[in-house]
């Protein structure tokens, strides 16, 4: 009891240290800007806002759809999901995932709006989801690194160090997991065995789909506060970025914090704009994250509100 409560007050003072770090960092930079009159200029220059922001609507439809689609595929060999089921599930994840760290919660609310036999099947599924999402986003990381185009050269040197610590904590974590948790490995390796691999590559393609639907949006945003880069710029900073943001297990506090931070981090070399930087990234974590999370929160309420009546009628 005493190690938990030791351990959950080392987390607290992890995330104000992040907490104090990414939005210091983001203070910092956007102290030293000089040139804050033409912030506004330069946000009203792109004639076309309204083009920009219809491509964002749909883009930001698609990428629920995606989603909601591979959760489809990941739960195929355990239930038959309509589409309309997944969707709830997919937002409901949302939800449950914003308060924890590194959206380890996200399993919560998908499982939430199934039947219990089918839980334990939807964390694992969730689970697997989760790794091939990494796997597709640390892989493009890796290009990005290797392919980054007129940086500076005191970017790339700190961008090695986090590909070999990801690289380092994955090992760790295999063999911690191995060491104290061999019967769940072994259950979740001999149910992923029944899993056809058709499933799996299906599940893949809507990964690799929505994560060029992210690189997308990111770009749209850039174009729609008035960011003018290049596609062949853009795109490995834009994969370095959403590398450099897996890294970090997140949470509700510090995570527009670290998404604005490493974006300047990163974007600043080529783009001297650093306040609209950071209002690209957060209209992305506004739309990406916030906006599914309150429409989750209503699945949520109402599916705990049809329970309350279901068993009211019931006594």
């Amino acid at each position: 009891m005493l190690r938990s409560r030791h351990w959950q007050q080392i987390a607290k003072y992890l995330i104000l240290l992040l907490f104090i770090s990414a939005y210091g960092y983001i203070l910092n930079r956007l102290l030293q800007y000089e040139h804050w009159n033409e912030v506004l200029i330069q946000f009203k220059q792109s004639s076309q806002k309204p083009f920009y922001l219809g491509t964002l609507i749909l883009l930001w439809c698609l990428n629920i759809v995606l989603e909601s689609k591979k959760w489809q595929s990941l739960m195929m060999p355990f239930t038959h999901l309509s589409f309309t089921s997944a969707l709830q599930q997919v937002l409901a994840g949302n939800t449950t995932a914003v308060g924890s760290p590194g959206r380890i919660a996200e399993m919560g609310g998908r499982m939430l709006l199934l039947p219990k036999a089918l839980r334990v099947h939807a964390a694992m599924m969730t689970t697997v989801g989760g790794i091939l999402q990494n796997i597709v986003i640390i892989t493009g990381g890796i290009f990005g690194f290797f392919h980054v185009t007129n940086i500076k050269h005191s970017t790339v040197l700190p961008l090695s160090i986090p590909i070999s610590a990801v690289i380092l904590l994955l090992l760790l974590v295999s063999l911690l997991v191995w060491k104290w948790a061999p019967d769940k490995v072994r259950y979740y390796i001999k149910t992923l065995r029944n899993i056809r691999l058709k499933n799996i590559f299906t599940s893949l393609f809507w990964t690799i789909t929505r994560y060029l639907v992210f690189i997308a949006q990111l770009y749209a945003w850039f174009q729609f506060c008035g960011l003018n880069i290049s596609i062949t710029i853009f795109l490995p900073l834009s994969v370095s970025y959403f590398f450099l943001i897996t890294l970090v297990p997140s949470h509700i506090l510090i995570d527009m914090g670290i998404r604005g931070g490493v974006a300047i981090f990163l974007f600043s070399n080529i783009i001297t704009n650093t306040p609209l930087i950071v209002m690209a990234t957060f209209f992305m974590w506004l739309s990406n994250v916030m906006i599914p999370t309150l429409l989750g929160s209503i699945i949520i309420i109402r599916q705990k509100l049809i329970k309350q009546a279901v068993i009211q009628k019931e006594s």
